[in-house]
């Protein structure tokens, strides 16, 4: 299975870095390893959200393979195989059988909806995310209490969605459990922390990133991610009523998990995205190994039903995402060229981007291809930007999307730019 998910993602490493990824690999590498180790360490919300576990990835792998795109994708994938081995690891602690794990294991590790965690780096906050949640669940299946908090530090610290993880644990100890409720309870009071923190500092008050607690908001995210995780529209729905049909606790738990974890992520309808169900879809596979092991022909004969229409999911994905990243390929390289020749360019005003990339990725960009910070970087309509140019003091950045191609101009003194 895992050798034919590297065959089916190879094309992957022919891709290329999205904006985000270029706008933190412009300044991750100038982050002392002192900062990271105290912001892993720190009990305080990070408002700039630094996430020191991700960014660290950027940290050490801009240092180390610089633009190779490839070399941060494949860390991305042995990842995801890794949460596949523990989330089987776990199957087997819940005693299921091993056929009934291996058809939730297919659809987790090929599931379409996924495709993006393992195929763009801006995902690897999510994807470690998965793996700690994972780890720290294990290792309190097995009774190791210090080390599965240690795992649940560390997942919080690769992204917030971690916070819901001891609602998961008090939930298993609730349904399946021994009721063990002492273990739990600094996870407790380091999540009632974080989520307070949250709440009270996050300074994104009317962006994408605010948290909306409306009933409209609601059916929005409900609608969009039930329709993402089968790639049927709504589908996802279908399992809230399976703890009432199926009479199996681990049912119970396999849906409670899921729906904790997506809790928060439903009320931030300004940022939704299919990659999102990275760690809520522990839960669903749960469900699938649990009905799997009950009605085990009928669930295998479903899998080799919706195996096909993932797989044309899976494609068309595939196709826009190596087209959008073809152009931003084509933009840094053009970049890389000139920073070559004029490595001490400081300032520059840029027109157009290539689609779905935003100011922050042209920075980015910028900063990475020059290895530096502090470059002044502006649109065409900021009202020095044309004089700048004009005054010879600017590098002009023109993208044109009809033939997929950055222009970069080196006015002198006195030249004028046409009018826009």
């Amino acid at each position: 299975m895992a050798v034919l998910f590297l065959i089916l993602n190879a094309p992957a490493y022919t891709g290329y870095f999205q904006d985000d990824e270029l706008d933190i690999m412009g300044w991750a590498p100038f982050v002392r390893a002192s900062d990271f180790v105290r912001g892993l360490a720190s009990p305080r919300f990070i408002p700039s959200n630094f996430r020191p576990v991700g960014h660290y990835y950027y940290h050490l792998l801009t240092i180390l393979f610089h633009l190779h795109f490839a070399a941060f994708v494949i860390p991305l994938q042995m990842t995801h195989l890794l949460n596949v081995w523990l989330l089987w690891m776990i199957a087997q602690k819940l005693d299921l059988k091993t056929a009934a794990i291996f058809i939730g294991a297919v659809f987790y590790i090929f599931n379409a909806a996924l495709m993006d965690v393992y195929w763009k780096p801006m995902y690897v906050f999510d994807v470690l995310c998965t793996t700690f949640c994972l780890l720290s669940l294990l290792l309190w299946l097995h009774k190791r209490w210090i080390l599965s908090f240690v795992a649940f530090w560390f997942a919080y610290k690769s992204k917030e969605l971690a916070v819901m993880l001891p609602f998961v644990i008090a939930t298993y100890e609730f349904v399946l459990g021994q009721k063990l409720w002492k273990p739990l309870i600094p996870f407790f009071l380091a999540s009632l922390s974080f989520g307070l923190q949250g709440l009270l500092l996050n300074p994104n008050k009317d962006n994408a990133y605010t948290f909306r607690f409306q009933l409209g908001a609601l059916g929005k995210t409900v609608s969009f991610y039930s329709s993402k995780l089968f790639s049927l529209r709504l589908a996802g729905l279908a399992l809230l009523p399976l703890p009432f049909v199926v009479r199996d606790r681990r049912i119970w738990f396999g849906v409670s998990t899921a729906i904790l974890l997506l809790i928060p992520l439903l009320f931030l309808p300004g940022r939704m995205f299919a990659a999102y169900w990275c760690l809520p879809v522990v839960g669903v596979a749960i469900v699938i190994m649990t009905l799997a092991s009950h009605y085990k022909t009928a669930m295998a004969a479903l899998l080799i039903l919706w195996l096909p229409w993932n797989m044309i999911q899976f494609h068309r994905a595939r196709l826009e995402t190596l087209r959008l990243e073809k152009a931003n390929r084509a933009y840094v390289a053009e970049l890389e060229r000139f920073a070559r020749s004029t490595p001490t360019q400081r300032s520059f005003v840029y027109d157009g981007r290539p689609e779905g990339f935003h100011p922050w990725g042209v920075a980015g960009a910028i900063s990475c291809v020059y290895r530096a910070v502090g470059q002044q970087v502006l649109y065409i309509d900021d009202p020095s930007a044309r004089q700048r140019v004009e005054r010879g003091e600017a590098v002009w950045l023109h993208w044109d999307p009809s033939v997929h191609e950055l222009q970069i101009r080196t006015p002198v003194h006195g030249d004028q730019l046409p009018p826009l």
